[in-house]
């Protein structure tokens, strides 16, 4: 799960965090509605169809990466197509709990605080980090 948030919204990042999962468990015990399935479908062949033109290069590069996953009718549209499958629905919400989260919050709001803190410093890009525990 991928949120961006406003500034306002970064004063509540547990709140957001919480309300998150309280959605994720009202999902897991809902009926899941195909229609959301139908919507997603669309958008994926939309995408296919109105794909942005790449250079050759990196359209064989990628096709080449493709007939490893795809069988030869499938290679084109292969990353585009999804199905049904509402088993593989329940079991992937069954993942996202809190207790398998991993939170990153990234932010140049943070730079002050990096620096008084003195935060540790990332080896390859010397990007500043630090790790703590999530709230209960």
């Amino acid at each position: 799960i991928s949120l961006s948030l406003t500034s306002a919204g970064m004063d509540h990042i547990d709140e957001i965090v919480d309300l998150t999962y309280q959605y994720l468990k009202l999902l897991r015990s809902s009926p899941v509605d195909p229609h959301v399935f139908e919507e997603l479908k669309t958008m994926s062949e939309i995408k296919f169809l109105f794909r942005e033109k790449e250079n050759a290069v990196d359209f064989a590069s990628g096709i080449s990466s493709m007939m490893q996953e795809y069988p030869p009718e499938s290679i084109l549209w292969g990353p585009y197509s999804i199905s049904w499958d509402e088993a593989a629905v329940r079991d992937y919400l069954a993942l996202l709990t809190p207790e398998r989260m991993h939170l990153t919050v990234v932010s140049k709001a943070f730079e002050g605080q990096a620096a008084k803190e003195a935060w540790a410093k990332e080896q390859w890009y010397g990007t500043l980090h630090k790790l703590q525990p999530l709230p209960e």
